[in-house]
């Protein structure tokens, strides 16, 4: 599933959720990407949406979650892959500062740890480049 930061700025989320499934959309995944259309957020931001989300739950669709998330990123008129990207780390950073010990407890005891411990260490950058965006993307996709 190596996805490339341009991958996710140019694929539909149909696809891009379909790959992180490991299998075929049902009805509710299509809703799901119809609501968050619906919010305003451009198909580069839904696919950052899905790339930092799924994995945090272990790897399921939490409508919920996302949905919660994505009410945000609307309010805030996040319209594009960098600054999804961005306010995903602001997210977690102030999670993570609100609970200095959440790492040690939100890591799961599999693959998915390793991405991640990759997206704490970033999100606790004091600044993020457009050259770390990319490399970030390199480094868990």
């Amino acid at each position: 599933m190596a996805q490339s930061f341009d991958y996710i700025k140019h694929a539909k989320p149909e696809m891009v959720l379909e790959e992180m499934i490991t299998g075929p959309l049902t009805s509710s995944h299509e809703d799901l990407i119809n609501r968050l259309r619906e919010k305003g957020l451009p198909d580069e931001v839904v696919n950052v949406l899905f790339r930092f989300t799924i994995p945090v739950k272990d790897m399921r669709v939490d409508v919920i979650f996302i949905e919660n998330i994505a009410s945000t990123w609307s309010k805030k008129k996040i319209n594009s892959a960098n600054y999804a990207v961005e306010a995903a780390l602001e997210q977690l950073k102030t999670v993570l500062l609100e609970e200095p010990d959440k790492e040690e407890k939100y890591i799961p005891d599999s693959s998915d740890s390793t991405n991640l411990h990759t997206l704490i260490k970033f999100a606790q950058k004091s600044t993020i480049s457009n050259e770390d965006i990319g490399q970030l993307f390199r480094d868990l996709f």
